[in-house]
């Protein structure tokens, strides 16, 4: 079988009509760069690759092995998938196996949808995803986003330019990227690119669940530690759920000691959680993020502003999680993409809080002064590949 120019590396939930927009314009504008005939062999995607009666996997594998540019489009649920983490483990030991190194790029990360406050797998992050040539607003939004909305086809059409541009370059280049050694790929036995070790500010995220009873989800959601443990799994941080009304001053201090996100949760409607709360609020807690379930607001219907609720506990670490972005009012339904965001803001702000490590003793720093050498350093989020912000 022809192997196919580009493999697409992307999350399955991210398969809608934007994602579709994309791989019709990558497809029609490769084929004109670079005169393949072959317009179907030119984009790997698994949805459309696979057909009825194949055995999935070895489409799959033979897709990944024999595929001359991997393209990633990173997202929450991108960085989520232990699949995709495996494609991108068997592009790296295939170009770990040409010797020399190849001079062209074969794998082209790409921000499908921005990740403020988190940072990416370091063999992943280790790939230039951005450069001067593309639009400012790819780097704004996300690529997601300029294939979603009208206003901005023309700047979507100006990424694919340029992004198809880098991948002709490397489909013509004389040099090919060899095929993964073994013909037969069993994935179970393939670890994941995105599995790094504990980072700091990765070290766990203790959520703290404030009232009297254990909160019970509507219908057949999955309960809050569920949730809590789905999350953190999908960022690959640690997470510890402590459910009652009993010590939030010695969470926040544990938290607090250990670097780590305090999540706090309530359900709007539990009067009980009132008390351990105005205790939350009297501690200084800046790496607080505050959840309140609220029920009542249904799919589509705007939730009401945290503010009015939080009146009652006046100044204090409920307020300036409120000020900050840190404290967020949503439906149950809500909550997996709401936690991650929370955590993302309060990861963010501890960063932005810690001080810069520096040289104590004073004649070396004198004499590094003299030399233009730094004697300080702050911590990156996303390593040399960079990363997104908002």
């Amino acid at each position: 079988m022809a192997a196919y120019a580009i493999f697409t590396s992307y999350a399955r939930l991210d398969a809608g009509k934007p994602f579709k927009k994309y791989v019709k314009g990558v497809r029609e504008l490769v084929q004109s760069k670079t005169g393949l005939r072959d317009v179907d062999r030119i984009c790997f995607v698994d949805g459309e690759g696979i057909k009825i009666g194949d055995e999935w996997t070895n489409v799959l594998a033979d897709g990944v092995r024999t595929s001359e540019v991997l393209v990633c489009l990173i997202s929450p649920n991108y960085l989520g998938s232990s699949w995709c983490g495996r494609e991108l483990e068997i592009f790296l030991q295939r170009l770990r196996s040409q010797n020399p190194a190849p001079p062209m790029p074969y794998i082209f990360p790409v921000w499908w949808e921005l990740l403020p406050g988190r940072s990416l797998p370091a063999r992943l992050a280790a790939y230039q995803n951005n450069e001067d040539a593309f639009p400012p607003r790819y780097r704004e939004k996300g690529l997601r986003q300029l294939a979603a909305l009208p206003k901005f086809r023309g700047v979507f059409l100006e990424f694919l330019e340029t992004l198809t541009d880098r991948i002709r370059d490397a489909i013509l280049a004389p040099s090919k990227l060899p095929a993964y050694a073994n013909p037969v790929i069993d994935f179970s036995t393939i670890p994941s690119a995105f599995d790094d070790p504990i980072r700091a500010y990765d070290l766990e995220v203790l959520a703290l669940h404030v009232s009297g009873e254990a909160w019970k989800p509507a219908g057949n959601l999955p309960s809050l530690a569920e949730t809590v443990s789905s999350v953190c799994g999908r960022m690959r941080i640690l997470g510890r759920f402590v459910s009652g009304i009993g010590a939030p001053v010695a969470a926040v201090r544990h938290a607090q000691d250990n670097r780590q996100v305090l999540l706090c949760v309530a359900d709007k409607s539990d009067a009980t959680a009132f008390a351990p709360l105005q205790l939350l609020n009297g501690c200084a807690a800046p790496n607080l993020a505050f959840l309140l379930i609220d029920a009542d607001v249904n799919r589509g219907t705007a939730p009401p502003p945290i503010t009015q609720w939080a009146i009652p506990f006046g100044d204090g670490s409920i307020k300036d999680a409120i000020r900050d972005g840190r404290a967020v009012v949503a439906a149950p339904h809500e909550m997996p993409a709401i936690l991650e965001k929370l955590i993302c803001k309060v990861r963010t702000k501890l960063i932005d809080l810690d001080t810069p490590a520096r040289v104590e003793n004073a004649t070396l720093v004198a004499f590094a002064k003299a030399d233009g050498v730094p004697t300080e350093q702050r911590p990156n989020l996303n390593g040399p590949g960079g990363g997104a912000s908002t």
